[in-house]
């Protein structure tokens, strides 16, 4: 089954087809081609094939698929613990388990409610794919009658990240925290998945002291359509002193941007100081 519906989906008319799909149609698929995302062992080309069309299915009709949804969920303390470019970290719990939530920042407007749900369902469904021991596990998205509380749930990560440890740890392993990170951004381009904004903060430390790559809110997959292939850096959201040379003159983030910003966190690693690239 997984051959022909690689072959169906390669198909030159097929973005037509997905075009005029109902909502409920979309939702089927969307699902089904989860389903078949989730297969043990499934061959990288027909799983980059599903993640592609998932992906402009998520775009063009709104929607995620139903695993997705996480229930049960309990946000925990008055404040959140960090900030990011588009959200807030805050700590909870789900079913007793101490989780990491990130809470979207969403502001009054109707287009910005729209651009950030977009923004939110585009990085669940490339976050949901990553099954690799150094990218970040990822739970679920949780999201009540508020839409201030759409929000992606992760494991929450004692050590804190790349850079905090390298602060309060005297010898950490330095060869080892970056063969880690080597390895889960070679998982990720091996998937057609560009970071985008990869830095020591967006590296969290996991309880056995293994580094995993974190924060996909401006990543995409290589030959989709997402603002993040936009020339506008703001749009983009990366981080100046992270971003390759061609970045900041406004080509698009690309696999080779994502190598110079693993260079920069090389520096970071051997160093234990924020990049000044």
């Amino acid at each position: 089954m997984v051959k022909q519906v690689t072959d169906v989906l390669s198909e030159s008319n097929i973005h037509d087809q997905l075009l005029n799909l109902s909502v409920e149609e979309a939702q089927c698929t969307l699902d089904f081609l989860q389903d078949l995302l989730d297969v043990p062992g499934l061959a990288m080309i027909p799983k980059r094939t599903f993640l592609k069309t998932s992906l402009k299915l998520t775009r063009i009709h709104d929607c995620v698929p139903c695993c997705l949804a996480l229930r049960g969920f309990k946000k925990t303390g008055d404040y959140p613990f960090a900030l990011g470019h588009f959200g807030e970290l805050w700590r909870g719990q789900v079913e007793g388990v101490e989780v990491a939530v990130k809470q979207a920042r969403i502001f009054t407007s109707d287009n910005d409610i729209k651009n950030v749900l977009q923004r939110v369902r585009r990085e669940a469904v490339i976050w949901r794919q990553c099954d690799q021991p150094n990218v970040l596990p990822f739970y679920g998205i949780y999201r009540d009658s508020a839409p201030s509380t759409y929000c992606l749930v992760s494991p929450f990560m004692s050590n804190g990240s790349l850079r905090q440890y390298m602060n309060k740890t005297d010898d950490p392993d330095r060869h080892k925290l970056a063969l880690d990170i080597t390895r889960g951004m070679n998982y990720l381009h091996t998937l057609s998945i560009v970071h985008g904004d990869l830095k020591g903060d967006n590296i969290l430390i996991a309880d056995d002291c293994r580094a995993v790559i974190a924060d996909f809110g401006i990543s995409f997959v290589m030959g989709t359509t997402t603002f993040a292939t936009s020339s506008s850096s703001s749009r983009r959201g990366g981080t100046v002193r992270w971003q390759a040379p061609e970045v900041l003159k406004g080509s698009p983030n690309s696999f080779s941007a994502d190598v110079y910003s693993l260079a920069c966190v090389y520096f970071e690693v051997c160093s234990s100081q924020a990049s000044r690239s």
